[in-house]
C-alpha cells in the first residue's frame, strides 16, 4: 500500500493532488514503507508537486522505514 495521494503524486498530476488535499486526503499520509507523499516527490522529481504539498504543510521531517527523510533532495 500506497494512498491515491501517492499515487496522484508519483503520476505527476498537481491539479489530483490539490482536488484529494481540498477534500480533506491527509498531506503527511504514510505509505506501507513509511513513504509520505513528499517522499515520493522528491524520489519522482516532481517539482510542482512538491511546491504544492509543501504549500500544503507536508512534514520534511518524517523518516521513512530506513531512516530515509525526503529533505536532503530538496
Amino acid at each position: 500500500g500506497s494512498t491515491l495521494l501517492h499515487h496522484a503524486v508519483a503520476s505527476g498530476s498537481p491539479s489530483v493532488v490539490r482536488l484529494l488535499l481540498k477534500y480533506g486526503v491527509h498531506v503527511n499520509s504514510v505509505d506501507k514503507a513509511g513513504w509520505t507523499p513528499l517522499h515520493v516527490a522528491v524520489c519522482c522529481q516532481q517539482r510542482d508537486i512538491l511546491r504544492v504539498l509543501l504549500n500544503r504543510g507536508a512534514d520534511w521531517t518524517i523518516a521513512n522505514e530506513v531512516g530515509s527523510l525526503p529533505s536532503p533532495a530538496l
